[in-house]
């Protein structure tokens, strides 16, 4: 099956962190390296980034200083190692199906770009 990598840019999003990494760890589709971006995040989000990278393999914690969110996606992509990129805000939670389901529309229509509105929102 084709790798996922998932580009979580963070910044200062302790609050939301936890329950964003757990949605994403617990994908039904277990091919994924998941790329950690703290943007020079002065809260605990780092702290819980190196957490989850001790608890999980597909984990890895990449650290810049403070360039914005598009700096940080753009470091995921330097570093990303998938077949396919999946951006994540560190705020949303993914619906546990979500990377399956998008791979299989993938593999289906031979897409070369999906974009999807599958997770869930708005739940505290």
């Amino acid at each position: 099956m084709p790798k996922i990598t998932i580009i979580v840019p963070i910044y200062n999003n302790a609050k939301f962190l936890n329950r964003c990494l757990k949605s994403i760890i617990n994908q039904s589709y277990d091919d994924l390296e998941v790329l950690l971006i703290d943007d020079g995040s002065t809260d605990n989000s780092l702290a819980i980034c190196e957490k989850y990278k001790k608890q999980d393999k597909r984990v890895r914690v990449l650290y810049q200083n403070h360039q914005g969110v598009s700096a940080a996606r753009n470091k995921g992509i330097d570093n990303a190692t998938g077949d396919y990129l999946c951006f994540v805000d560190s705020d949303d939670r993914l619906a546990t199906d979500y990377c399956k389901h998008m791979m299989q529309l993938s593999l289906i229509y031979q897409a070369d770009i999906m974009i999807g509105f599958f997770g869930i929102w708005g739940a505290q």
